[in-house]
């Protein structure tokens, strides 16, 4: 079955055979652990078993029984060629053409038809044959483009339509399409999500770490980002999983507010059934993104290039001198990063944001908040200017145009760098692009893209669902999941 794999997948074929044991064995519940490997292997393929009795099975047996073997010589591929070219049609046709008049593109040498090409004479290769030139000067001379490959090959070789019939087979060569990248711009452009006018219509969540486990056993922290204000709210947490998230986000809403939409990645959390439950309880739209790209949530993408460097700069200006102290003391008077997460959201929140020209808390609350430091100037000062501000809805209206500015001139920005996606059909067999995130392993000679699989379906913004082609698995687990065009190579030709 390994051998004929190339052959056998993903058409329906019968297994003959006069060992009934085998068949019988296949239907058993609970058989030892090679036996079980054996038919995970076989559930890759479309076959039926078909047992025949011995006496019917002798022209097999005779295969096992010879005594004398028959050795014959192959023909070179000269020879083969030369063969074919007496028996295609067109050129027989042509060559009875030649033997009675001369003609300005061919010329008959030796019984050979040739073709006339500049000071050249180039062999015409017969229609059956056209493929085992391009897969041998393709494949065996290190799997180059069209135009190298159509010039290693002009060199002795002719036949009509010789660049399209190199192209389309370079196009569905699996080698070439595994290790190739995608030339040019990188496809997709940006597809900026509306903010709105009001806080709590979208947020943004997710979880960063993992960082060092504290003595709370706290090692990730979770992240709500609204999306119109930028308010942020940081949760230290333990794990990962769907409760703790659940819990988070039933503490956020009893202190805020219940969120319309809630952006995430595709995170095991997220994708759960109790998540799903929970967003429908509560009526909330749960928008799943891209998985690969981070860029579909960049508000929080964004937050995480502040929040590392503020938290490690906290962390070690906390830091105390443990040899001044005895052990257990320093251990009382350890600082670490989950009793600092409040005092790096206070600063987010009460520091000007770029998009909006406020910060979030002014947006949420109507003025900003007051921490730890008590200044009385500065608090002198706000007031003031909080009077001549004017009133909450013509902050947040000017909030809303600067984020719609930014949004567009991001949009521009981003666009000139890439170029628009390539557009795929329900039930094509696309490539994924491979990424292995495996510690230790050189990622120089690795395949760039992985597969074939196919599109379910087709989403909004150049997102498709994807999944394994039926009948053909490529991973123990059934894949399905959502990607975007620049994640996707087309893994067959359309060329005519």
């Amino acid at each position: 079955m390994k051998r004929f794999h190339t052959y056998l997948q993903g058409i329906p074929f019968k297994i003959v055979t006069d060992c009934d044991s085998f068949r019988l064995t296949l239907a058993k519940k609970d058989v030892v652990p090679r036996i079980m490997r054996w038919c995970l292997l076989l559930q890759n393929y479309q076959y039926t078993v078909e047992h025949r009795p011995n006496i019917r099975m002798q022209h097999v047996d005779a295969l096992s029984r010879v005594n004398h073997v028959l050795i014959l010589e192959g023909n070179t591929l000269e020879q083969t060629l030369a063969y074919k070219q007496m028996t295609d049609k067109d050129i027989v046709d042509l060559r009875e053409s030649l033997e009675k008049s001369e003609h300005p593109l061919y010329e008959l040498r030796n019984g050979l038809v040739y073709r006339k090409y500049g000071t050249q004479i180039l062999f015409y290769v017969p229609q059956c044959m056209e493929f085992n030139i391009i897969y041998t000067y393709h494949t065996e001379m290190g799997h180059y483009g069209v135009d190298k490959t159509l010039e290693l090959i002009t060199r002795t070789y002719w036949f009509p339509r010789i660049r399209s019939k190199i192209q389309e087979f370079i196009s569905n060569c699996l080698k070439c399409i595994e290790f190739n990248r995608k030339p040019g711009k990188q496809e997709g452009y940006l597809n900026s999500i509306p903010k709105g006018n009001l806080p709590f219509d979208t947020v943004h969540v997710d979880h960063y770490g993992p960082l060092p486990t504290t003595r709370r056993k706290r090692k990730y922290i979770f992240e709500i980002i609204d999306g119109f204000t930028k308010f942020i709210k940081l949760y230290p947490c333990k794990t990962t999983s769907a409760q703790e998230v659940i819990k988070c986000l039933c503490s956020y809403m009893q202190n805020y507010s219940r969120p319309k939409i809630i952006i995430s990645d595709r995170g095991s959390c997220f994708t759960s059934n109790l998540f799903k439950e929970f967003t429908n309880d509560n009526g909330i739209k749960h928008i799943l993104i891209a998985a690969g790209a981070p860029r579909s949530n960049g508000q929080i993408e964004r937050m995480n290039s502040i929040i590392t460097p503020t938290l490690s700069k906290l962390a070690d200006q906390n830091k105390v001198e443990w040899d001044d102290l005895t052990a257990d003391l320093a251990d009382q008077n350890k600082v670490e990063w989950d009793d600092l997460t409040a005092d790096v959201e206070f600063g987010m929140n009460n520091t000007v944001n770029r998009a909006t020209g406020e910060t979030p808390s002014k947006l949420l609350f109507g003025r900003d908040q007051l921490g730890k430091i008590q200044d009385n100037v500065r608090e002198t000062l706000e007031t003031i200017i909080q009077n001549q501000d004017g009133n909450l809805e013509e902050i947040r209206a000017k909030a809303e145009k600067r984020i719609v500015e930014s949004q567009t001139k991001n949009e521009e920005s981003y666009n000139k760098r890439r170029r628009a996606a390539r557009r795929y059909d329900v039930g094509q067999h696309v490539m994924l692009s491979n990424i292995d995130t495996t510690p230790g392993v050189n990622k120089k000679l690795i395949p760039k893209y992985r597969g074939p699989y196919q599109i379910k379906a087709v989403l909004p913004n150049d997102r498709y669902l994807i999944t394994d082609i039926p009948g053909f698995q490529n991973t123990q687990i059934p894949y399905e999941s959502v990607l975007d065009a620049s994640r996707l190579k087309p893994c067959e030709s359309k060329l005519n």
